[in-house]
């Protein structure tokens, strides 16, 4: 079938957000049937071969072997215990699993008993991108979310902010600056994220605007450099006291106020680049 909207979606019959978890179970389940049939997990997760078990990486205890990375016993295999997971449950998983899927190079099909596909090589950098390829279009449809190259699953970038994340970042400072400016990104964007989380972000790029205070200041206005700032001490991101503004609607005003600083440090990097060169 095309990848397209058909006619109850275009004329808004049906939207994929109001659909059931178990139906987002089903969606997710289907991928990870293909990819699984396909031999996709066995460098970590073995196989069940019919001449006898063959041992991934993790072991022949997946369960426990999971259950030491995330802290918590997830029933085995997932095909016959996914009515028992949670979202947080599915999310986690879809993690793991981006962790554990590497593209077959090499195998050969077990005529015995109809056994299947063994995979004697694998690669972990394919696999994972093919895993974010397919998984990717249903956790936005129907969670607006998406799973990064990193492995972590995040909110969708706003429409229109897309470049903004893809810029490179124009410094060799890792600590002080493209460290802080990663991490921000990933606080406020990350799924489970609250308004204490998504505050932090905030606080780490307002860290990094005043660690570039003094050039900042030879290539803005100082009016434009203390408004800036203002806007921290205002709306108690940086400072708490009786003065600032705290009935706002701050799921708004907290992302209004993430682009506003994210794209303030990649133009003051960027002046500051172009003063250094001139």
């Amino acid at each position: 079938m095309e990848d397209r909207e058909y006619y109850a979606i275009r004329k808004g019959f049906t939207k994929f957000e109001d659909i059931s978890p178990q139906m987002f179970k089903k969606a997710f389940l289907l991928v990870y049937r293909n990819l699984f049939d396909a031999g996709y997990f066995q460098k970590y997760f073995g196989n069940d071969c019919t001449d006898g078990r063959i041992d991934g990486i993790l072991g022949n205890d997946i369960s426990t072997a999971i259950f030491l990375k995330v802290g918590k016993a997830y029933d085995w295999p997932i095909f016959s215990h996914i009515d028992s997971y949670s979202d947080v449950d599915i999310f986690t998983m879809i993690e793991i699993l981006h962790d554990c899927c590497s593209k077959p190079i090499d195998s050969h099909y077990h005529n015995w008993n109809d056994c299947g596909i063994h995979v004697t090589k694998a690669d972990d950098d394919s696999g994972r991108k093919e895993f974010r390829d397919v998984i990717n279009p249903i956790l936005k449809k129907f969670r607006n979310l998406e799973i990064s190259p990193k492995g972590e699953i995040l909110e969708c970038t706003e429409e229109g902010f897309e470049a903004i994340y893809a810029a490179p970042i124009p410094t060799n400072d890792e600590d002080n600056i493209k460290k802080k400016i990663s991490a921000a990104i990933i606080k406020f964007r990350r799924a489970t994220a609250n308004l204490d989380e998504r505050r932090d972000a905030l606080r780490d790029l307002a860290d990094v605007l005043e660690y570039l205070k003094p050039q900042i200041k030879g290539v803005l206005m100082n009016k434009d450099t203390n408004e800036l700032f203002e806007i921290a001490n205002t709306f108690g991101i940086r400072h708490h006291n009786v003065r600032q503004k705290t009935d706002y609607d701050k799921p708004i005003w907290h992302s209004w106020i993430f682009y506003c600083y994210l794209s303030t440090v990649h133009l003051c990097l960027r002046l500051i680049e172009q003063q250094k060169k001139s």
